[in-house]
């Protein structure tokens, strides 16, 4: 797997677990705790944030309300296999993460790491 790419890891406890990192990185750098959540038997998925990964010039093409619909999305496909569903981010991934679940009551939980508040 590229460090780049999303991950994607199946559980069989119904409840599912969104993983988002902070601004600049990439899935990779919270992919040991969604291993970790993971061997817990939750679903994890972990993001790829638009404009993230790539290039300079990818990131001056998004906008916050990008990252904050990528993670809605990520939040309304795991609800389709999930019963329930908790979100994690580190740094701007947490900020996302709040942002989410203020916003969307479905959020069972919300875990938000290092958030620049």
């Amino acid at each position: 797997m590229a460090a780049g790419e999303p991950f994607e890891l199946d559980g069989d406890n119904g409840v599912g677990v969104i993983c988002s990192h902070g601004f600049t990185g990439t899935p990779q750098s919270i992919r040991y705790l969604g291993d970790r959540v993971h061997e817990a038997g939750f679903t994890v998925r972990g993001l790829r944030l638009p404009g993230h990964g790539t290039s300079l010039e990818d990131l001056d093409r998004v906008r916050w309300q990008d990252w904050a619909d990528a993670v809605e999305r990520e939040l309304d496909a795991l609800l389709q296999r999930c019963d329930r569903v908790a979100v994690v981010g580190q740094s701007l991934g947490g900020l996302l993460a709040l942002h989410l679940a203020a916003n969307r009551p479905e959020v069972a939980a919300v875990a938000s790491l290092a958030a620049p508040l």
